[in-house]
C-alpha cells in the first residue's frame, strides 16, 4: 500500500476506539442471587467507551444506594438483607454525564448459610460427633436437643438396644424423651446447604428406630429458601418398632422436586407423652445422579483428533466429530497430538548434536524443533572437548622409561588409540635416550655423621639431572650401626670374659670384630681375668679356707678360724668348715665323749629305781651329774609304794561288809592280806546296826504339782535318813498328772457348747475326774464369747465392714472395718461396700463425674464443640470436669479461627480493583467483601476509577488505563460489535459457550477469566470458525462470581460480562 511516498507493510489493527454514547441507558440488566451468599451479581450488556452508575434499594424504601463509575458490565451487590426484595437499576455515563436509569429488575436476597455439600452420594452415621449438622436453637426453633448415643438408652423401655444401639456403625442420634423432656418436646436437627446443581433423581435414605408406648412424631421436611419455609416430605407417629431390639427401619425419600437447588433438610422430632418416647434415626444418605452431556469436538482433517474451538454438546457422536480436544491444527492432519517433534541434542554445547530427541505433542516445543530428525556426528555429546574438530595428542618415549621427550597430534572426532588425549603430554625426560634417567630418577648420598668412614645412612633427591658430586643412582653401602659414635663401626673389636667354671670369675677374655655389639656381656674393654683356677667353681678370689681350734687338747675343736684368697694357705686348712663339737674347751673332761647319769623315779614319788644315762658334750638337762644316783625304790612303777608308804585296813563291829573305822602301818611292802595304801571308807553309820548301811534305801511321795496327791515315789541310798517324810517303805501314787497341779482325782473338766458350729461358744458343761473325759474338755471354763449361737456369721470374729467417704460425695474410696461379736453401729454391713471412687479427697471426682473434651475436627487448636463422658477417672489427655471453651466458628475449616485473619480489599476509586488491602483477625468475616486470602491488589492507580486492569485502553494518549505496563498504539480502521457477542449459561457449570455474530467466524480470539480479586484463573487462545466457541474444564473451579474478558485479536475490540459459577 502506498500512501504518497509512505509504504506500508504487514501492518495490523489491534483495537478500535468507539465514541461513549450515553442517550439511553444499558439493556439487559439481570439480577442472579447467590444462595451460599447474601449477594446480588448484576450484568446488562455494554456500551462501547462507556462506564456505568448503579443503584439499588428495598423495594418500597425512599433512599437509593448508589455506585457510580462502574468499568465493567458486571457488579455484585453484597451484604443483603436475608429474605428481602430489592430492585435495581443502571444507567451509561461518558466521563461526567450519564443516562437516565434504566427500567428496574426486581430480586429476592436469599442464603443457604453454615457448610455446603456440592458431590453425591453422601453419607451421615453420626460417628465423628453430628459432622456438619447443627441443632436447632432451644427457646426459638424447639425446646430440645438430638443426643449421640452408643448402646441403649436411658428409658429401658425405649429406644433401640444391642452392643452399639445403631444400625449402622457404633453411633445414632436420638430425643431423650425422659422428664423434662416431655410432653410434646421438639428438638430440630438441621442439615448443611446440600447442592444440587448439575444432579438429577435425588433421593433422601434413613433409617429411624421408635420403640415406646408412648412414642411420639417424626418429621422429614426441606426448605430451599434457606430455612424461611419448610416443606414437609415425610410424616410418621406412634410406636413403629415392637421391641427395643427390632430391626431399625430404613425410609426412601424421592427429593427429585428439588433437583438443581440448594436445600436444607430438618428432622423434627417431637416427644410423647412419657419417658417411653425416644425416637433414634441413623444412616443417613442423600443419592443424587450427575447430569451430563458428552462434549464432541469438529475433526475436519480426519485425524482423530478435535478443534478445541467447535464443539457441540450431545448424548450421540455426531459425524465429523470426535470426543477428544486435543489437535492444535485441525486444517493439517500431521499436526496433532501424535506428531513426533525433534530436536538435536548437543549436551556438551559444541555445536554438534551426539543424538536427537522427542516430543510427541501436538505443537512444537519450540526453536530448533523439527518434524524431521537431525544428523548426529559428535562422537562424545557429553564432553564439548570431544567432537570432529578434536585434536587428539600422544607423547614420545623414545627410551621406555614412561617420560616423553616429545608429542605427535591427530585432529579427529574420536581417540586414535591408547595413550591418546586431547591435552598435550608434558615433555619432562631430560635424556630420552637412556631410560634410566628421567624426573623419577633417584640420586643416593651416602651420610657419615662420625666421621669414621663408615656410612650410617643415605640420603636421596628425586630428579632428572644429578644433584652434584657424590651423588650416585646406586644407594651407598650403611654399614654403620651408630653413625654418631666414631668407636663404633665394622672394626670394633667386642671383648667378653670367659668363666669356664661358672663362678663369676674370668679365667681369659675372647673376642669378635664387627660394627654391633655380639651380645650381652661383651665390651669394647677388655676384662680383667683374676680366676686362679678356671676348672674348680670353688676356688676363686672369693673361696674361703677353714681351720679348726682345739684349746684343750682333748682332739675336739672348740671353733674355726677362715682366710679368703684364691689358693690354700696351707696344711690343715680346707674349703669345708670344721664341725666345732667342743661344748667346753677349756675342760678336757667335757667333750662328746662325756657320761651324764640322771636317778629314775618311774613313779615320781622321790625315790630312785634305778639310773640312766647320755653320753654328750653339754648336760642333758637338770638332775644329771658325772657320778651315778642311790637306788632305794622297792617298786618303783606304783608311786605310792615307796619307804614312807602308809597301810591301812578296816574295821568293821557289825559285820555288815561296811567299816566303822580303820587302822594303819608305815613301811615299803604290804604288811599283809586286806592292807591298802588307801583308807578305807568308814560309811557305816552305826556299826553296831546291819540295817543301817550305806545300802539302805529311804523311799519319799512326789507331789510335783503340791496338790496333796502323789504321782509317783522317789528313793535315796544311804545310811542316813534324807529327811521329813523319808520312809524305807514305798508311799501310794493316785495322782494320774503330777506335773499339773490342776490335774488330780478333785479336777473339774469343762467343755464349751458351739450350738451355730461358728467356733464359738454360747455356753459350757462339766465333769470331776484326774482324767480328760474326752477331746474338747479343759480344765478352764470355756469363754462364752458367741453373741448369737444361733447364727454362725456373727461371733467375734465377724468382719463390720464401713464404706470410707472422705469428700462426702457419696461414693467410697475405700472401706474401714471392726471385728467384734455385734454391730459398731449405722453404716456398718458385715459385706464390704463397692468401693469405686477413684479420688476420695476430691468431691468432684467420682463415678458421676463428667469428663469433657474439646472438640477440633479441623486440628487448628481451637474448640467448635465439646464432647463428655461419664466415669470416675479421666479417660485421658485432654480431658478436663470443665467444660473447654468453644470459640471455634467454623469447626470443620482449619482456616477458621479466632486467629483467623480477613482480608479486605481496598478500591479508593471504586473501579472493582483492589489498590491495597486491610486485615482483621477475628473468628468470623467481619462483612461483605472479607476473604482469609489477601486480594490480588491489581490496580495500578487506585486513585483514578478509569484506570485499572479492567479499562479499555485508549491508544496513542501516554497512559496505561488497563494496568498492562504500555499504552496501547493502533489504527482505527475496523469496528466490531461485540455487544452482538453472547455469554452462555450463565450461571455456568462446567463449560460456557461464547455464541458470535455470523459475520465473525474465523477470527481469532483471547478468552480471560479473572476472579473478583482480579487473578487470572483461565486463559485460551481461540482461532474459531464457526459461530460458537466452547470452553470447558470448569468442574473444580470455586463456585463464585468471575470476570470473562473475550478480546478479538484481530480488531482488540473487548467484550467484559459478570459471569457466576454455580
Amino acid at each position: 500500500m502506498d500512501f504518497e511516498g509512505f509504504s506500508f507493510d504487514d501492518f495490523k489493527v489491534t483495537k478500535i476506539q468507539i465514541p461513549c454514547d450515553n442517550s439511553n441507558p444499558p439493556t439487559g440488566l439481570t439480577a442472579d442471587v447467590t444462595t451460599t451468599a447474601l449477594s446480588a451479581i448484576i450484568n446488562w450488556n455494554p456500551i462501547p467507551s462507556a462506564t456505568y452508575d448503579l443503584r439499588y434499594r428495598e423495594i418500597g424504601a425512599s433512599s437509593w444506594t448508589e455506585i457510580t463509575d462502574l468499568a465493567t458490565n458486571t457488579y455484585t451487590i453484597s451484604g443483603l438483607v436475608n429474605d428481602t426484595d430489592y430492585e435495581v437499576q443502571v444507567s451509561t455515563r461518558c466521563t461526567l454525564a450519564s443516562s437516565i436509569y434504566s427500567s428496574s429488575v426486581n430480586f429476592t436476597a436469599t442464603a443457604c448459610t453454615g457448610a455446603s455439600i456440592s458431590s453425591f452420594p453422601y453419607s451421615e452415621s453420626f460417628e465423628a460427633n453430628f459432622g456438619l449438622w447443627n441443632q436447632g436453637l432451644n427457646g426459638t426453633d424447639d425446646n430440645i436437643d438430638w443426643t449421640r448415643n452408643s448402646g441403649g438408652t436411658p428409658s429401658i423401655t425405649s429406644g433401640p438396644t444391642g452392643p452399639s444401639g445403631a444400625s449402622n456403625g457404633n453411633q445414632y442420634i436420638f430425643v431423650e424423651s425422659s422428664s423434662p423432656n416431655n410432653p410434646s418436646k421438639k428438638a430440630f436437627l438441621n442439615s448443611p446447604c446440600f447442592e444440587l446443581d448439575g444432579y438429577e433423581n435425588t433421593e433422601l435414605i434413613f433409617d429411624y428406630h421408635m420403640f415406646g408406648s408412648t412414642m411420639g412424631t417424626l418429621k422429614v421436611e426441606v426448605t430451599n429458601d434457606n430455612g424461611l419455609t419448610y416443606t414437609s416430605v415425610f410424616t410418621v407417629s406412634g410406636q413403629q418398632q415392637t421391641s427395643a431390639s427390632a430391626a431399625w427401619t430404613t425410609q426412601n425419600i424421592n427429593l427429585n422436586s428439588y433437583d438443581g437447588q440448594t436445600i436444607k433438610i430438618r428432622f423434627s422430632g417431637t416427644t410423647g407423652s412419657s419417658f417411653a418416647s425416644d425416637i433414634a434415626v441413623d444412616n443417613i444418605k442423600i443419592n443424587a445422579n450427575a447430569v451430563t452431556l458428552t462434549t464432541w469436538y469438529q475433526d475436519l482433517d480426519s485425524d482423530a483428533f478435535g478443534n478445541p474451538s467447535v464443539s457441540i454438546n450431545a448424548v450421540s457422536q455426531p459425524t465429523g466429530y470426535v470426543d477428544n480436544n486435543t489437535d492444535c491444527d485441525d486444517n493439517d492432519n500431521t499436526i496433532n497430538p501424535n506428531t513426533v517433534w525433534y530436536v538435536g541434542v548437543d549436551t556438551d554445547g559444541d555445536g554438534f548434536f551426539g543424538s536427537t530427541t522427542s516430543v510427541t505433542q501436538c505443537t512444537s516445543p519450540g526453536a530448533g524443533y523439527s518434524t524431521t530428525a537431525q544428523t548426529t556426528n559428535d562422537c562424545d555429546d557429553n564432553d564439548n572437548t570431544i567432537n570432529p574438530n578434536t585434536v587428539w595428542y600422544i607423547g614420545v618415549d623414545n627410551d621406555g622409561d614412561g617420560f616423553f621427550g616429545s608429542t605427535t597430534s591427530v585432529t579427529q572426532c574420536s581417540s586414535p588409540g591408547a595413550g591418546y588425549s586431547t591435552t598435550a603430554q608434558t615433555t619432562n625426560d631430560c635424556d630420552d635416550n637412556d631410560n634410566t634417567i628421567n624426573p623419577n630418577t633417584v640420586w643416593y648420598i651416602g651420610v657419615d655423621t662420625d666421621g669414621d668412614g663408615f656410612f650410617g645412612s643415605t640420603t636421596s633427591v628425586t630428579q632428572c639431572t644429578s644433584p652434584g658430586a657424590g651423588y650416585s643412582t646406586t644407594a651407598q653401602t650403611t654399614n654403620d650401626c651408630d653413625d654418631n659414635d666414631n668407636t663404633i663401626n665394622p672394626n670394633t673389636v667386642w671383648y667378653i670374659g670367659v668363666d669356664t667354671d661358672g663362678d663369676g670369675f674370668f679365667g681369659s677374655t675372647t673376642s669378635v670384630t664387627q660394627c654391633s655389639s655380639p651380645g650381652a656381656g661383651y665390651s669394647t674393654t677388655a676384662q680383667t681375668t683374676n680366676d686362679c683356677d678356671d676348672n674348680d667353681n670353688t676356688i676363686n678370689p672369693n673361696t674361703v679356707w677353714y681351720i679348726g681350734v682345739d684349746t684343750d687338747g682333748d682332739g675336739f675343736f672348740g671353733s674355726t678360724t677362715s682366710v679368703t684368697q684364691c689358693s690354700s694357705p696351707g696344711a690343715g686348712y680346707s674349703t669345708t668348715p670344721q664341725t666345732t663339737n667342743d661344748c667346753d674347751d677349756n675342760d678336757n673332761t667335757i667333750n662328746p665323749n662325756t657320761v651324764w647319769y640322771v636317778g629314775v623315779d618311774t613313779d615320781g614319788d622321790g625315790f630312785f629305781g634305778s639310773t640312766t644315762s647320755v653320753t654328750q658334750c653339754t648336760s642333758p638337762g637338770a638332775g644329771y651329774s658325772t657320778t651315778p644316783q642311790t637306788t632305794n625304790d622297792c617298786d618303783d612303777n606304783d608311786n605310792t609304794i615307796n619307804p614312807n608308804t602308809v597301810w591301812y585296813i578296816g574295821v568293821d563291829t557289825d559285820g555288815d561288809g561296811f567299816f566303822g573305822s580303820t587302822t594303819s602301818v608305815t613301811q615299803c611292802s604290804s604288811p599283809g592280806a586286806g592292807y591298802s595304801t588307801t583308807p578305807q571308807t568308814t560309811n557305816d553309820c552305826d556299826d553296831n546296826d546291819n540295817t543301817i548301811n550305806p545300802n539302805t534305801v529311804w523311799y519319799v511321795g512326789v507331789d510335783t504339782d503340791g496338790d496333796g496327791f502323789f504321782g509317783s515315789t522317789t528313793s535315796v541310798t544311804q545310811c542316813t535318813s534324807p529327811g521329813a517324810g523319808y520312809s524305807t517303805t514305798p508311799q501310794t501314787t493316785n495322782d494320774c498328772d503330777d506335773n499339773d497341779n490342776t490335774i488330780n482325782p478333785n479336777t473339774v473338766w469343762y467343755i464349751g457348747v458351739d450350738n451355730d458350729g461358728d467356733g464359738f461358744f454360747g455356753s459350757t458343761t462339766s465333769v470331776t475326774q484326774c482324767s480328760s473325759p474326752g477331746a474338747g474338755y479343759s480344765t478352764t471354763p470355756q469363754t462364752t464369747n458367741d453373741c448369737d449361737d444361733n447364727d454362725n456369721t456373727i461371733n467375734p470374729n465377724t468382719v463390720w465392714y464401713v464404706g470410707v467417704d472422705t469428700d462426702g460425695d457419696g461414693f467410697f474410696v475405700s472401706t474401714t472395718s471392726v471385728t467384734q461379736c455385734t454391730s459398731p453401729g449405722a453404716g456398718y454391713s458385715t459385706t464390704p461396700q463397692t468401693t469405686n471412687d477413684c479420688d476420695d479427697n476430691d468431691n468432684t471426682i467420682n463415678p458421676n463425674t463428667v469428663w469433657y473434651v474439646g472438640v477440633d475436627n479441623d486440628g487448628d487448636g481451637f474448640f467448635g464443640s465439646t464432647t463428655s463422658v461419664t466415669q470416675c477417672s479421666s479417660p485421658g489427655a485432654g480431658y478436663s470436669t470443665t467444660p473447654q471453651t468453644t470459640n471455634d466458628c467454623d469447626d470443620n475449616d482449619n482456616t477458621i479461627n479466632p486467629n483467623t485473619v480477613w482480608y479486605v480489599g481496598v478500591d479508593t476509586d471504586g473501579d472493582g480493583f483492589f489498590g491495597s488491602t486491610n486485615s482483621v483477625t477475628q473468628c468470623s468475616s467481619p462483612g461483605a467483601g472479607y476473604s482469609t486470602t489477601p486480594q490480588t491488589t491489581n490496580d495500578c492507580d487506585d486513585n483514578d476509577n478509569t484506570i485499572n486492569p479492567g479499562a479499555i485502553d485508549i491508544p496513542n494518549d501516554g497512559i496505561d488505563q488497563d494496568c498492562n505496563g504500555y499504552d496501547e498504539k493502533t489504527l482505527n480502521i475496523e469496528v466490531l460489535d461485540m455487544n452482538t457477542i453472547m455469554v452462555t449459561p450463565n450461571p455456568f457449570s462446567n463449560y460456557i459457550k461464547i455464541i458470535l455474530p455470523k459475520f465473525k467466524e474465523y477470527s481469532s480470539f483471547d478468552i480471560k477469566i479473572f476472579d473478583l480479586n482480579g487473578r487470572l484463573v483461565y486463559i485460551k487462545d481461540v482461532n474459531n470458525t464457526s459461530s460458537s466457541i466452547t470452553i470447558d474444564g470448569f468442574e473444580n473451579l470455586e463456585q463464585a462470581p468471575y470476570i470473562i474478558k473475550v478480546l478479538n485479536k484481530k480488531t482488540g475490540d473487548v467484550l467484559i460480562r459478570r459471569i457466576l459459577k454455580k
